[in-house]
């Protein structure tokens, strides 16, 4: 198998990225009625007992966001999760209202 070339940085990081991504995503689909912590009640609820190792699939993941918010969430998280980039997945910073900017001049605060 030929790997791939990846960023030198630890993916597990982007993962608050990706959920950022989904959390502005779900906003933005149901004009801010809904966000991740209706994704949350409905992926991690349920019934009132003593923590238990409960398995799920990608596909599981996928139809608990279909639920909170149609979408193509399967094409969404793959293209986040499964395709190497250049750089960090930005787009929830982004679609939250803000950017990332690099400069050498020291900003105001």
């Amino acid at each position: 198998m030929d790997r791939v070339p990846a960023r030198r940085t630890d993916f597990y990081d982007e993962g608050w990225l990706i959920w950022l991504d989904v959390d502005t995503q779900i906003r933005q689909l149901t004009n801010g009625q809904k966000s991740i912590e209706d994704f949350c009640h409905l992926f991690h609820g349920g019934e009132s007992s003593a923590p238990m190792v409960k398995p799920h699939t990608f596909d599981d993941v996928v139809a608990a966001l279909n639920q909170v918010a149609p979408h193509d969430w399967k094409g969404f998280l793959s293209a986040r999760i499964y395709q190497i980039t250049p750089h960090a997945p930005l787009d929830g910073i982004t679609k939250g209202g803000w950017r990332l900017v690099y400069s050498d001049a020291k900003t105001s605060t």
